[in-house]
């Protein structure tokens, strides 16, 4: 079983678990190379973007604003809130469908209006926040969905994997599966681009956070987010899941702020050559022998 474990995050339905192993390899080597790091990694990546492509896991993805269900409009919100009291550029046009198609509350066509609008989400920025709000909900409301996308983690995380990396939706799912599998022998979680933070997301997980929010057998976690990703709402991770008052002399989750490029702010990628990547990855495979 490999040492390291990638869990992309929404956007791969189409791509092999070989496809998606090369690339994020790529990347992560590039993040070693810099920090002077050059040791060939056993590494393997997670495919489960499939399964989001069956008719059975529930309602096609909405296309306008109209379509979305009251989760995904709790998402919206949260996601584009603290957007109202940022000045926001009008040099991109309006996404087709927000304002002009179907009947919804006009904060909630606002708000997907300047999220979509988010540099952070490149020039598909109103699909791409469909297809996010879409997503989650289904992995998160959908029981047969999300355990049939924790049985391909399970069938990749082993008794020699020590370091596991999540980006955007794969964070959850990384996080979750962790949880379930306190017997893991995994050191290090890192999270890259994560929604963990966003409260609408947090009130519907399973099981829920009210009582231990540590993931399992993990000794550290290390949080990264870019400034200007939209997606990573809430960029310190710590105070919610590794509260100073339980833990007060042993931090266990460091939260790594970065800067990405403006247009691939969210980018899996941009996120794994990150130099706080680099280390995090390079700790946990020194970790546990």
């Amino acid at each position: 079983m490999p040492a390291v474990v990638g869990i992309h995050g929404i956007g791969c339905e189409n791509y092999t678990p070989e496809g998606l192993t090369r690339t994020w390899n790529r990347a992560i080597d590039k993040g070693l190379l810099e920090i002077g790091h050059s040791t060939q990694l056993d590494f393997s990546c997670v495919g489960y973007g499939h399964l989001f492509l069956t008719e059975r896991k529930g309602l096609p993805a909405p296309t306008t604003v109209e379509d979305l269900d009251e989760f995904e409009v709790e998402l919206l919100l949260d996601l584009a809130q603290p957007l109202a009291a940022a000045p926001m550029s009008h040099s991109r046009s309006s996404p087709k469908g927000v304002v002009r198609r179907g009947y919804a509350p006009r904060n909630v066509q606002w708000m997907l209006e300047q999220l979509a609008r988010h540099p952070s989400l490149g020039e598909t920025g109103f699909t791409f926040v469909l297809r996010l709000l879409h997503q989650v909900r289904l992995y998160l409301a959908d029981l047969p969905l999300r355990e049939s996308v924790h049985a391909e983690v399970e069938a990749v995380v082993g008794a020699d994997t020590r370091v596991v990396v999540g980006h955007s939706l794969g964070s959850v799912v990384a996080y979750d599966a962790l949880r379930r599998h306190p017997e893991w022998q995994v050191d290090t979680l890192v999270t890259l681009g994560s929604p963990l933070g966003v409260p609408g997301l947090m009130r519907r997980m399973w099981p829920p956070l009210d009582g231990e929010r540590w993931p399992g057998s993990v000794t550290r976690w290390v949080n990264v987010a870019a400034r200007e990703d939209a997606v990573a709402l809430v960029k310190e991770l710590a105070t919610l899941y590794d509260p100073p008052r339980t833990h007060p002399h042993v931090p266990r989750l460091r939260d790594d702020i970065v800067r990405n490029s403006r247009v691939r702010a969210h980018r899996a990628e941009s996120y794994l050559q990150a130099r706080p990547t680099a280390r995090a990855i390079r700790d946990g495979l020194g970790g546990r022998g």
